[in-house]
């Protein structure tokens, strides 16, 4: 997964409250888009170096851990396809979308940016950091609104 955007990097002056498409294997959570070798335990925390590229104005960040804005960006399912879409809150654009396709095993999944840590965020919500704890507290998918 990639991020872009155009706001340099910032320092949480507080915990965030971000959430995060994954798999649940046991006790142990995996991300949709499966990047590394991390399977993420309840309430560590996990540390990684971004790799951030800079074109004048323009930052893409690649190595990181990826997750959405509970402010800005919610969830939508479509029950007939079994797919969810990330929408905005702001402008009612899609953002991203998640096939369930291992029978009902995607999960969102409630995750914090530690106070302390170094993340990027773009318009659409998208939040890259150095740093995240899963909390294991997954949303309730009978929640969503269908397409």
């Amino acid at each position: 997964m990639c991020w872009r955007g155009y706001s340099g990097s910032k320092v949480a002056k507080r915990d965030i409250e971000v959430y995060k498409a994954m798999f649940k294997d046991g006790k142990y959570y995996v991300p949709y888009f499966y990047s590394s070798s991390i399977a993420y335990e309840v309430g560590k925390l996990y540390k990684q170096n971004m790799d951030v590229q800079s074109g004048g104005y323009l930052y893409r960040v690649e190595a990181g851990f990826h997750s959405y804005s509970m402010e800005v960006t919610y969830v939508k399912r479509d029950r007939a396809t079994n797919m969810y879409g990330v929408w905005s809150k702001v402008d009612k654009y899609f953002r991203g979308y998640y096939y369930d396709k291992l029978l009902n095993n995607v999960h969102f999944v409630k995750c914090i940016i530690p106070k302390g840590a170094e993340y990027f965020e773009n318009e659409d919500g998208e939040i890259v950091s150095n740093m995240i704890i899963v909390t294991g507290e997954e949303m309730d998918k009978d929640m969503f609104v269908g397409f």
